[in-house]
């Protein structure tokens, strides 16, 4: 049985994608049985090792039933010591790779540095072993053989499942949409109005329109949407522009036997508490979530190179085995999209509306700092979760010189020199003013490659 060996690193993704490559073009589709896999890695990554067996026995059930095959652990896992001295590291490698006899690959991907170097020195010894590497920078998987080189371009030919993705890095994911499913009926309706009034100059009385809705709803909801509160929630301040919001909350969102009633409290809006808060979240600032979103599923009915998206989901922890995800925490996020197994997260945060690089007051420079706080985070957790080729969005109210600028900052976080990268992308006001350009400018983000 031949061997095809994998270093695994602390992300388990770009293995598992190789793994994937391999097996399904190598092997299964050309009627062969499987190989044997087997996992390399040092003992503080025996989660991922763990995550991974069980991800490619799941995903190749079928497959390897037939040949009545499975990863095995420990038979199929080496544990390496890293912190003995390179003599002795350099030793070890030398004499596990020894004994995997009939071994053909060794994928060197990830894993720490030293360990990718010796490996590579190792094996280059024996004869007839090839070699791959993912390159995220290239979005190529290079193999070296013994004569020829050869390039594949990734990551549009390997498709992953968001339940691959999460369940790899030790999270169980819980959306409000599902795997490409729409919203909840009513909810695009209603971000479709708010989007309208916040889609103005800021400086002009439609402007004005959005700033008294922002305010009025700031005052008068409470973040607990189960607090009942004694407001009229829909004779709000303001004219003509919000005949249209108000229409939609008593088409959608209120029992039809309170529909003619003149004073509505927030508990008269839906009858469930979820239902609540939904409502109430859309009403805050998950229009701006919606509404791209809508524009994704345009996008994705309408080209094959968008596979997944998810949006307003939650990764929970899933512990497995030796695994460590016990030490992590609940992770939200907006808007998640699959293009083969590259992620891009969106953040939505509908902040920013007529701000100036210099704060004006105190709200002024807590939006800023929201602003940057949601940036950063985003685009790390995108990187923890996606690899090398993830991309991060976040889509903002900023006038566009500003969303620039907070770009820029960004630029230099990632780079030190400001040179700039095609992994994230900063939206302004004036990027999504209208659905022509907020879908003009997802695409050209997504689709560039």
């Amino acid at each position: 049985m031949p061997v095809l060996a994998f270093l695994v690193g602390t992300n388990p993704l770009p293995t598992y994608v190789v793994i994937k490559y391999l097996l399904e073009k190598e092997y299964k589709d050309k009627n062969q049985p499987p190989p044997r896999i087997v996992l390399i890695g040092s003992e503080g990554v025996k989660g991922e090792m763990e995550r991974l067996q069980e991800r490619i026995n799941t995903g190749f059930s079928e497959y390897f039933a037939k040949h009545n095959y499975k990863i095995k652990n420990p038979q199929d896992f080496i544990k390496l010591d890293l912190r003995q001295n390179l003599t002795a590291l350099s030793t070890e490698i030398r004499k596990e790779l020894s004994r995997l006899s009939g071994l053909v690959h060794l994928d060197f991907t990830p894993g720490r540095k030293t360990m990718s170097a010796f490996a590579v020195h190792e094996a280059l010894k024996l004869q007839g072993v090839n070699l791959s590497y993912l390159d995220a920078g290239e979005n190529t998987l290079r193999f070296y053989k013994s004569e020829t080189n050869d390039v594949v371009g990734f990551p549009n030919v390997v498709s992953i499942s968001f339940e691959d993705l999460f369940l790899l890095h030790g999270y169980r994911l819980q959306s409000a949409t599902g795997e490409n499913s729409e919203p909840a009926p009513g909810i695009n309706a209603l971000a479709a109005e708010i989007y309208k009034l916040a889609a103005c100059d800021p400086a002009t009385e439609e402007g004005q329109d959005f700033k008294i809705y922002q305010t009025w709803f700031n005052e008068n909801f409470p973040y607990d949407p189960d607090n009942e509160i004694s407001e009229d929630i829909i004779p709000w301040p303001g004219g003509e522009a919000f005949l249209n919001l108000k229409r939609v909350i008593r088409e959608h969102f209120i029992p039809a036997d309170r529909r003619e009633a003149q004073n509505l409290r927030w508990a008269d809006l839906v009858n469930e508490k979820d239902e609540r808060k939904q409502v109430a979240g859309v009403l805050r600032q998950d229009w701006l979530t919606w509404t791209v979103y809508r524009e994704l599923q345009a996008i994705k009915n309408s080209s094959n190179k968008i596979t997944s998206l998810q949006a307003k989901a939650e990764a929970q922890p899933a512990p497995l085995g030796h695994d460590y995800s016990y030490r992590l925490r609940n992770e939200l996020f907006d808007i998640a999209v699959l293009q083969g197994y590259r992620l891009t997260l969106i953040r939505c945060l509908p902040l920013g509306f007529g701000l100036t690089a210099e704060p004006k007051n105190i709200a002024s420079m807590i939006a800023w700092s929201e602003l940057k706080a949601a940036a950063f985070e985003n685009l790390h957790r995108s990187r923890q979760w996606g690899g090398g080729e993830a991309r991060f969005m976040l889509v903002t109210l900023l006038p566009s010189v500003e969303a620039r600028n907070l770009e820029n900052d960004l630029h230099y976080y990632v780079s030190g020199d400001g040179e700039a990268t095609n992994n994230f992308r900063i939206l302004g006001l004036g990027d999504i003013q209208t659905t022509e350009k907020l879908q003009k400018s997802l695409r050209n983000f997504l689709l560039k490659d």
